[in-house]
């Protein structure tokens, strides 16, 4: 369906347009690129990733499977927003959508720290079951991520988004940051 959505759009650039149209048609093309890659996400890693727990018969903790799920209705929330400021092109929402990826970020972080501490302390039987969370919310966070790109266009026509996140390229410094710290 997206490839139909792709080649309808190809087609359409080919003719006259107007630099808004063009734009739009643009954001169009991102945004069901962006929705292709969602879908090459769930189908081949996070499905793989279901076939590996149940074949393996990996459990993770009440807690942990608590967390998946969480992250999952969090993803879903997020894919409504993101549909909705797509389609209203409202500038309050593509905001909250850009804080989202923020807090997405944030929510990952903290669930991987005591895995990794776990994975650090070398406790038996966490390795597999904890490798495989970290994967799965890895992997979507990568969802999220193509997601919230849909406040993009939006956020840089206001002049709310530059380039990069990272402040030294936004300030123009250059420090050397020491390999040994």
């Amino acid at each position: 369906m997206l490839g139909g959505v792709k080649l309808y759009l190809a087609r359409l650039n080919a003719g006259p347009l107007s630099e808004v149209e063009r734009r739009r048609s643009d954001e169009i093309m991102s945004y069901s690129i962006n929705l292709e890659h969602v879908g090459d996400i769930l189908v081949r890693d996070l499905a793989g990733m279901a076939e590996k727990k149940t074949v393996r018969q990996i459990r993770f903790s009440e807690a942990g499977e608590g967390e998946i799920v969480e992250f999952y209705r969090k993803t879903i929330a997020n894919l409504e927003l993101a549909q909705s400021v797509f389609l209203s092109r409202d500038v309050g929402l593509a905001r909250r959508l850009a804080e989202v990826k923020i807090e997405v970020r944030r929510i990952e972080e903290r669930s991987q720290r005591p895995h990794l501490e776990r994975l650090q302390a070398g406790q038996p039987g966490i390795l597999v079951s904890s490798s495989l969370h970290l994967d799965i919310l890895r992997d979507l966070k990568r969802v999220n991520a193509h997601i919230a790109s849909a406040a993009n266009p939006i956020l840089w026509k206001t002049g709310e988004l530059g380039e990069s996140r990272v402040t030294s390229v936004r300030e123009g410094r250059s420090d050397q940051i020491d390999a040994g710290r």
